[in-house]
């Protein structure tokens, strides 16, 4: 009985994946595969007729270089205590924020002992206001950072820090959360 229930079962699994393998298919004649709202809606490049599984969805869309300049907001936060939700905050005003520009200089060595040299050079200052952010307008879409907040002075939270590649979108908004010590 065991093994009837079973077979019977993958009977049933494999019946329900072909009829879900031909309901999806494109692969069909006119009027078959995707139907819907948004079937002739292309999100893939210009002249493509909405079939993501051949020209690859959103990313074609992406940019393929950096932006030249972005401007950044930083969002100074702390978690709200007893906050229902755990992504609740509360703004950090006064907070320092500091956009540090990184750059790397590779040297080879002998041996495959190669280095890398990691210069670090405050490109902006400045100040959350009281609703927890700070903006840097004019910053270099092709460089890294690493974006810093310290809370004000005498205040019990920690520093943040998040780090950023080249960017590809203007404006860019981060948010930086300070936690309790």
């Amino acid at each position: 009985m065991k093994q009837l229930v079973t077979k019977r079962g993958m009977a049933l699994i494999a019946a329900a994946a072909v009829a879900v393998i031909g309901a999806c298919s494109d692969s069909g004649g006119a009027g078959q595969g995707l139907t819907g709202p948004n079937a002739s809606v292309s999100n893939g490049p210009k002249g493509s007729n909405g079939d993501t599984a051949r020209t690859g969805g959103g990313r074609d869309s992406t940019p393929k270089n950096p932006v030249a300049k972005f401007t950044l907001t930083a969002h100074v936060a702390t978690p709200r205590p007893n906050a229902p939700d755990t992504l609740t905050t509360d703004p950090v005003a006064g907070a320092t924020v500091s956009v540090i520009e990184e750059t790397y200089t590779f040297v080879r060595g002998a041996g495959g002992n190669d280095t890398v040299h990691i210069t670090n050079t405050v490109v902006a200052t400045g100040s959350s206001d009281a609703t927890g952010n700070v903006t840097f307008p004019d910053l270099k879409g092709a460089s890294s950072y690493l974006i810093e907040a310290k809370p004000p002075v005498g205040s019990p939270l920690s520093i943040a820090r998040i780090g950023i590649g080249q960017t590809f979108v203007d404006p860019l908004k981060l948010n930086l959360t300070l936690f309790h010590q």
